[in-house]
């Protein structure tokens, strides 16, 4: 999934990355093309795959980023995570 502002976010972050003009023309082929998905200003980017648990004070507890889109972050790292954080009711405990 992508759009103008996950695109505009992973910027700020430094998590894009430039695709060439051949891939381009290639997502093209295959109907794909980002500038439909990025609008102008990101036609070219895509963000890099991550998952971030971010807590309700803005602080980043959990990040995973990889350029490999097939590497994920598995699951059962995030559901620990979250109960390292003793979160209940949909609130921090800390």
């Amino acid at each position: 999934m992508n759009s103008p502002e996950m695109t505009e976010i992973a910027r700020k972050f430094g998590i894009v990355f430039k695709l060439s003009k051949g891939l381009l023309d290639l997502y093209r082929t295959f109907g794909h093309a980002l500038e439909d998905a990025n609008g102008a200003s990101g036609k070219g980017e895509l963000p890099v795959p991550g998952t971030f648990l971010i807590d309700r004070n803005g602080t980043i507890r959990l990040a995973h980023v990889d350029v490999d889109y097939t590497r994920r972050l598995d699951p059962d790292d995030v559901i620990a995570a979250l109960k390292k954080l003793n979160w209940r009711g949909g609130r921090q405990n800390e």
